[in-house]
């Protein structure tokens, strides 16, 4: 992943809001189809939100996808979104993005730490 591709807004985050997470970089699986991702957050070790992100090419509200031609070195980049709600404890959440091909095999795994004050 490349770094002034991959980041979250707003941030810092803001509770009672739409938080987005967008990630970027150079796609090295050849010959692989994606087929979803998965964006999961933990708060003290406790899964507090999991969604599966299809990348067939549909986009919504909550995340864009888009499937990568399977050419290793082509530039890729994605966004997912989750709702904060008010209640939100401020606390260090743990965010996991893993990426699965058609088979439901792990193609990637991104992981980072983010603080809602």
């Amino acid at each position: 992943m490349i770094d002034r591709g991959t980041y979250a807004d707003p941030n810092p985050m803001v509770k009672n809001n739409t938080e987005k997470f967008y990630v970027y970089g150079v796609w090295n699986v050849a010959m692989t189809t994606l087929a979803k991702v998965n964006f999961t957050c933990m708060l003290m070790g406790v899964e507090v939100y999991s969604m599966d992100y299809s990348c067939t090419g549909n986009s919504n509200d909550y995340g864009n996808c888009p499937p990568p031609t399977g050419v290793a070195g082509e530039d890729w980049s994605a966004d997912f979104g989750f709702d904060v709600p008010a209640i939100a404890p401020p606390f260090e959440y743990d965010a996991t993005i893993t990426a699965f091909d058609t088979s439901n095999n792990e193609l990637f795994k991104l992981s980072s730490k983010f603080y809602i004050p």
